[in-house]
């Protein structure tokens, strides 16, 4: 017969289990973020190791391998010009001068991969990416296809 008003009374519900919820829901996107903030320390300390490692491997090569070759190189050729060794010594000297110059030149691509890898993830980048390969390289890189080579 008119306006009609129902309430309840909240005795035996009183939003337990909205709150129970909203509880859980809390916890799993804690959980969620503590985990993202594991794999990300972890994607940035390997990449850091692996630049690390690819940087002294570049100054190795670069500052004992590749001058150690040129001074065999150098040696090997004022050898020849005393007629001491054949053609084929010096040619065999020079070859691997070049081998150790093309091989930190590979390194150097590594290092810079490397770097590139740590820099994306520094800068917010993704860290769930794939990893490179046990060398630090990709396999189809040209460091995995010369390594190949045996030289």
């Amino acid at each position: 017969m008119g306006p009609a008003v129902s309430l309840p009374i909240p005795l035996f519900n009183q939003g337990q289990a909205g709150r129970a919820a909203a509880r859980f829901e809390l916890r799993k996107r804690v959980k969620e973020y503590e985990a993202l903030a594991g794999r990300i320390r972890s994607a940035l300390r390997a990449a850091y190791f692996r630049t690390r490692a690819a940087r002294d491997r570049v100054l190795y090569a670069t500052q004992v391998i590749v001058p150690l070759s040129r001074r065999i190189r150098d040696r090997t050729q004022i050898r020849y010009n005393g007629m001491l060794v054949g053609v084929f010594q010096l040619l065999e000297a020079k070859r691997r001068e070049i081998d150790a110059r093309r091989k930190a030149v590979d390194e150097l691509f590594l290092y810079w991969a490397a770097r590139t890898e740590l820099d994306q993830i520094l800068n917010g980048g993704r860290a769930d990416t794939a990893p490179m390969a046990v060398s630090g390289a990709p396999m189809d890189s040209p460091a995995m296809i010369s390594a190949g080579d045996g030289h």
